[in-house]
């Protein structure tokens, strides 16, 4: 069975997605009345739900049924910028912005190289543990790469001070050391800062890249680094 492309599956969600789409029930049915009498009309009538709820048309989230990284269990990429599509217009009408937040485990593979893969998965997995710990209800968690990507819908202004106030929380549950067995070793996180106030085009997706970018940044920055995304980010013009 051919997959829907991950753009196609977000356009189709946002045109026939959503409760907007309620209002239009009665015109669909009336309509098939007419052009078919009651058997159309019942047929239209068990159809539209179905329908509605493939794509998510009855609340305000994306449909997150999406592959998932098998380590952790956590949604991945595509599917957090599902949610931060869904999320937008959540965070608007009560007066907050959207943001993700992404982090990158330092010597990741350095690790690995030392300590072996086993090590490597037990870091991944309680990092996703001391994650979540700081999160709220509404928050949504990604495996991304060699670390994880943070979805908030709930965002006060100011926003910059707020997520970098996030930034540091979120590097402090690294402080302690990960163990399997009798081995130790310390890591440190970098991170990537965008919220919808920092980027051009109010989309998920936009966010996301945005998050992204400056989180190469970071990395390229050396351990520990964070950076928050501006339009036209460059080494040089990255905000600690």
């Amino acid at each position: 069975m051919m997959k829907m492309p991950p753009k196609a599956r977000r356009a189709i969600h946002r045109a026939v997605g959503g409760s907007h789409m309620l209002a239009f029930i009665p015109v669909f049915t009336l309509g098939a009345y007419w052009a078919g009498g009651e058997f159309a009309l019942m047929t239209v009538a068990l159809a539209l739900p179905v329908v509605f709820a493939l794509f998510g048309g009855f609340g305000e989230r994306p449909d997150l049924k999406t592959e998932r990284d098998p380590l952790t269990g956590l949604v991945l990429r595509d599917s957090l910028i599902d949610w931060v599509e869904g999320a937008m217009p959540v965070a608007r009408k009560r007066e907050r912005q959207v943001a993700v937040v992404v982090m990158s485990i330092d010597d990741l593979d350095a690790i690995e190289e030392r300590f072996g893969r086993s090590m490597r998965d037990t870091v991944l997995r309680e990092a996703c543990a001391r994650i979540k710990s700081l999160m709220r209800d509404d928050d949504m968690l990604a495996r991304l790469g060699s670390g994880f990507a943070l979805g908030l819908q709930n965002v006060k202004p100011p926003e910059t001070d707020t997520l970098l106030q996030l930034a540091n929380r979120l590097q402090s549950v690294f402080e302690e050391p990960f163990s399997e067995g009798p081995t130790r070793t310390y890591c440190s996180l970098s991170l990537g800062i965008a919220a919808e106030a920092h980027v051009k085009g109010k989309a998920g997706a936009n966010v996301f890249a945005g998050a992204q970018r400056a989180s190469e940044l970071a990395a390229m920055s050396g351990p520990g680094s964070v950076r928050v995304y501006s339009q036209g980010l460059s080494s040089d013009r990255a905000h600690d």
